[in-house]
């Protein structure tokens, strides 16, 4: 959220426009999981990767709260009709694999 309490697209930080402006936290995210794969686990003793995977699981769980929550909006204005698609479920099924 920015800081007066509205979304980035709300505030101007980016524009709402599809596809427009959202890309930066996503190249971030990407950013980020490329190094986590570039680390070498095998030089970490295991009992030390404890922590690791409890952040990494914590991500995971906070990534599947923001995908359902941006999905319920996809589903709810039907943002799968330009692809052809008929519904959300089939759309995910198309480009997710889901």
């Amino acid at each position: 959220m920015a800081p007066t309490g509205l979304s980035p697209a709300e505030s101007g930080e980016y524009p709402a426009q599809p596809g427009e402006g959202v890309a930066e936290p996503f190249t971030q995210l990407d950013e980020v999981i490329h190094r986590l794969a570039e680390e070498d686990p095998g030089l970490v003793p295991a009992s030390g990767l404890g922590d690791d995977l409890r952040r990494l699981r914590s991500a995971v769980e906070r990534m599947e709260a923001e995908f359902s929550r941006r999905l319920e909006r996809f589903d709810r204005h039907q943002g799968y009709v330009p692809s052809g698609c008929c519904s959300a479920a089939g759309w995910l099924n198309e480009e997710c694999r889901a």
